[in-house]
């Protein structure tokens, strides 16, 4: 009887032993799954270099490869008991040309200013030569993220870069809005669905998405140009020539027309979703002409046309 006790607590001391290392090495994997490829990224001890993309996530920012899905990217970041505003002199080129604050600036309202200007958004006017257009800038949201604090090396903040049409995105967009012929995430691109016609309805949407007009660039309106009418006039002429002439340079194809499949058009778009009141001259209304294009025929795009070159039209 005496072995036949010692026999069963020494099994069931076994089987413990199997359970516990079972435990061990399941429970484990079942937090943190094995991840092939690449080495698991883990939370940023430090501020994250301007530039970089991360993915922030249950209160924690984690830094990845910008071909990697993300959530933003960092226009602007700096550590405890540093000021953000001396971080970069102030004047010449890239975030370092953000102006110092006005007297009860906060630092969110001077997140705009660098977030413009890592995307660049601002375009000066002695920038690339490009007539009278300028490429659409991205539209974009702004966030002030913290790190996870507890010691002055982890109480860092950041000013991060993320995408209006979607939480997570693939690709980088800083600098984009001053590329010429850059190909942007979609998230960041500008497309439109007309929708129900009969009611002129406009939906803005990310360019993988169907639709049928892609919005590239915007007119930059001066007093000559009012004066001389060139605003109520803007679909033949010099302007509709620059027009296509940047489209051809944003598409990378000397016919920016694609065969014909693809129209230039120089009109404002928001009438398009209106009951057609065109500007005239003298009325004091101005319809400040968009350049953009649009598939003619039937069928949808279902990719921007930016860099495209000679491929074919993403049609779907």
């Amino acid at each position: 009887m005496f072995k036949s006790h010692q026999y069963l607590r020494r099994l069931a001391g076994i089987v413990s032993l199997l359970v516990a290392a079972t435990v061990a090495l399941v429970v484990p994997a079942v937090l943190e799954p094995a991840v092939t490829g690449r080495p698991a990224p883990v939370a940023l001890p430090v501020a994250p270099p301007i530039g970089a993309c991360v993915v922030v996530a249950l209160g924690r920012v984690t830094q990845v490869d910008c071909d990697e899905v993300h959530t933003g990217e960092i226009a602007m970041s700096w550590g405890r008991g540093v000021n953000p505003w001396a971080k970069y002199h102030v004047g010449g080129a890239g975030p370092s040309a953000v102006d110092m604050p006005s007297a009860g600036q906060s630092t969110d309202a001077v997140c705009q200013d660098w977030a413009r200007d890592y995307v660049g958004a601002v375009v000066d006017s002695d920038a690339a030569a490009l007539g009278s257009w300028r490429p659409v800038p991205p539209f974009f949201t702004v966030t002030l993220i913290k790190g996870p604090g507890g010691s002055p090396q982890l109480d860092w903040s950041a000013c991060m870069v993320g995408a209006t049409r979607s939480e997570l995105y693939v690709g980088a967009v800083g600098g984009a809005g001053v590329s010429i012929d850059r190909a942007r995430p979609d998230a960041f691109t500008t497309c439109l669905d007309l929708g129900i016609q009969a009611l002129r309805e406009l939906r803005y949407v990310a360019c993988d998405q169907p639709h049928r007009i892609e919005f590239l660039a915007t007119l930059q309106v001066d007093q000559a140009m009012v004066d001389a009418g060139e605003v109520y006039t803007a679909g033949s002429g010099g302007l509709a020539a620059d027009c296509k002439q940047l489209i051809s340079a944003m598409t990378g194809n000397d016919d920016p027309t694609f065969g014909g499949r693809i129209e230039v058009r120089t009109e404002a778009l928001w009438q398009r979703g209106t009951t057609p009141q065109p500007a005239v001259p003298g009325s004091g209304q101005l319809a400040i002409p968009d350049c953009f294009v649009e598939l003619s025929g039937s069928g949808q795009l279902i990719g921007s046309v930016v860099g495209l070159g000679d491929a074919a039209l993403p049609t779907g």
